[in-house]
């Protein structure tokens, strides 16, 4: 399919049977989960253009601000988990982002931010319109309404575009100050494999989207995405295979 760079497109699939994840894993994916792919050129003369890495960062800041930046729905439970995962508090699962790029030559890089996230399916763990109802249950007074998958769709790709263009406006500061806000690893220590049992600070994520972290001694390392990944169950971030 051969579509203009400027034409907006995006897909989106009713159900997916061969998705893919990061490592290549597989992914199939029932009715009522978003899955997407969004086309993007970005300039490589820009601040993202030569930090695509971050695209991740950024599209999971707006899948979270999708939901959370509603009226009412503001202390919904919904966060990020580095590098590239939606989550349930520091609990469940409910989606993740996938990156893939190319560049050729001296053109800008080709860009597509791979997207699923599971809106209304309770199995086989538990989905954003359960977290809703149980915020409903659990507030007083509360009564919010589920949210389409349309509805979704809708306000990622608006909250994609601001923030990437917020970003060339004002640069990336002002970015990682409002994706700590939503992302689950505020105060948090965490074990790298292979450095022993010493307890690394986690401090925040670079220009990148690289995870950064400290040691005893307040000496930085630094962990890049793609290889890594991140274990909540045994805070740990291990060698991906």
């Amino acid at each position: 399919m051969n579509v203009n760079q400027d034409s907006g497109l995006v897909i989106i699939a009713n159900q997916q049977t061969q998705g893919r994840g990061r490592s290549g894993n597989n992914w199939i994916s029932p009715r009522g989960c978003l899955m997407t792919s969004i086309p993007l050129t970005i300039s490589r003369r820009s601040i993202i253009g030569s930090r695509l890495p971050l695209l991740v960062n950024i599209t999971g800041l707006a899948v979270v601000k999708a939901v959370r930046s509603l009226e009412g729905y503001e202390n919904i439970p919904l966060g990020i988990k580095w590098p590239n995962d939606i989550y349930y508090r520091d609990e469940i699962k409910l989606g993740g982002i996938i990156l893939k790029s190319q560049t050729i030559g001296n053109n800008d890089p080709q860009i597509v931010v791979g997207c699923g996230l599971n809106v209304s399916n309770s199995n086989p763990t538990m989905c954003i319109n359960d977290i809703i109802a149980r915020f409903n249950n659990r507030t007083e007074g509360a009564n919010l309404k589920p949210i389409s998958v349309g509805r979704l769709a809708g306000l990622l790709y608006n909250n994609l575009e601001t923030i990437i263009s917020n970003i060339e406006k004002f640069g990336i500061g002002q970015f990682q100050r409002e994706y700590y806000k939503y992302w689950i690893h505020s105060n948090k220590k965490v074990k790298i494999a292979n450095r022993g049992n010493e307890d690394f600070s986690i401090a925040g994520i670079n220009d990148y989207g690289f995870l950064c972290v400290t040691d005893r001694y307040g000496q930085k390392v630094t962990l890049q995405p793609d290889g890594n990944s991140f274990d909540l169950m045994r805070n740990l971030i291990t060698l991906k295979n």
